[in-house]
């Protein structure tokens, strides 16, 4: 169509939590509404040295998030990526500066992970990758291998994936005629069963 207009973003990151507590922190996270995908993945800007993660405390060593304002009273999550962007100007050995998902100190901790410079992966002891990140474009992609994540699973543990998309389209490329789509989501397990639940917000706007 002539003139359209379109934009949209998709987020999925994912956060540990107790399976006693999964139902009510998702559930919390969803009726609250996610404000921003760094709530569960932060954004870490020309902080800490890339290096320095996880063994030195510029990197925050806490395991669980216990604010009010992201979970439910007496509840927990654990978030376990940090987004780390660190600039050139200011590491005369990292030349094209850094701007990748990095594994929060606890799980690097929980899972005896060692950073690989030349793959930009990080391992365990045994030399096997664990965590690498793959980008398409402008995105990245953060895998955890299968194994690790049943190691971080144990009894009483379970994942809560949080998905946010926004879609937008601005007809004849008027913004008197636009109409957008925003999805927010969470799923967990637990036992052989996947709970999920969504929130889907329409809006439209048509002025001549």
């Amino acid at each position: 169509m002539h003139g359209l207009r379109r934009e949209e973003f998709r987020f999925l990151v994912t956060i540990l939590a107790n399976k006693s507590q999964a139902s009510s922190i998702a559930n919390f996270i969803l009726d609250k509404g996610i404000r921003g995908i760094d709530t569960y993945i932060p954004d870490i800007t020309d902080q800490a040295y890339f290096l320095e993660n996880p063994w030195r405390n510029t990197w925050d060593q806490n395991e669980f998030e216990t604010s009010s304002w992201n979970v439910p009273e007496n509840a927990s999550y654990a978030r376990c990526l940090n987004n780390f962007i660190w600039e050139s100007h200011l590491d005369a050995s990292i030349s094209d500066g850094v701007n990748l998902n990095l594994p929060a100190p606890w799980v690097c901790h929980e899972l005896n992970l060692n950073f690989n410079k030349d793959s930009l992966t990080w391992d365990d002891n045994e030399g096997n990758v664990v965590i690498r990140n793959i980008s398409f474009e402008t995105n990245t992609c953060t895998l955890l291998s299968y194994k690790a994540a049943e190691q971080l699973f144990k009894e009483d543990k379970t994942f809560i994936s949080i998905y946010l998309s926004e879609r937008g389209a601005w007809l004849k490329g008027s913004n008197g005629s636009v109409s957008w789509v925003r999805v927010e989501g969470v799923c967990w397990k637990n036992g052989t069963r996947v709970f999920e639940k969504t929130k889907i917000k329409e809006t439209r706007k048509y002025t001549e």
